[in-house]
């Protein structure tokens, strides 16, 4: 809204994470893999708390024995997998992808800051813009519309009208994204 395109592009990469994240954990063996996802997490905490010798609280909701074995194996399942197992390749490939620059600052991110000026030489834009800012409320929308979906078709609400509303919003981007395939313009 305020013109920070590249700045919500990470917060839209967070969303379509939760949601392949999300489709994943639902789509099969949903409970283990719950608990994976909780694993990974609880390990990622207990690991940071060491580095600092802080001694991880015993009274946390996994134990430390599952903390070891859990996260492994979701951990083998890199996000790129799980989108494709959830059936989200192209909110990977598009979406996540378009994110994951400016969420790790390299030089394709930097591109959307800096501005070439009359006359030669270039400027670094750091106020609003409009540049992102569609893209950034694209990936959001379709990260948390297939999100929403994947939830009610967990809990069996498939038949609503908001769903087919959403439906028709998330269906928009992938078949945006398949007629530009197959027009060659990936």
């Amino acid at each position: 809204q305020e013109g920070y395109g590249p700045d919500a592009m990470v917060v839209a990469r967070s969303l379509v994470n939760g949601a392949i994240d999300l489709a994943y954990i639902v789509g099969a063996d949903s409970e283990e893999r719950a608990r994976q996802w909780c694993a990974v997490g609880e390990k990622a905490q207990q690991n940071y708390r060491e580095q600092f010798e802080e001694v991880p609280d015993r009274n946390q909701y996994l134990s430390r024995a599952r903390i070891g074995a859990q996260p492994k194996d979701w951990e083998k399942m890199k996000i790129k997998k799980r989108a494709e197992a959830a059936g989200l390749e192209d909110l990977y490939k598009i979406a996540y992808k378009a994110g994951s620059s400016p969420e790790h600052s390299d030089s394709w991110s930097s591109i959307d800051y800096v501005e070439e000026i009359s006359g030669g030489g270039l400027t670094v834009q750091i106020g609003p813009s409009e540049k992102g800012v569609s893209k950034a409320l694209s990936a959001s929308c379709w990260g948390l519309s297939e999100a929403f979906l994947r939830w009610c078709k967990f809990f069996g609400f498939d038949e609503d009208e908001t769903v087919e509303r959403v439906k028709k919003i998330a269906h928009r981007f992938s078949d945006s994204v398949g007629k530009r395939k197959a027009r060659g313009s990936g």
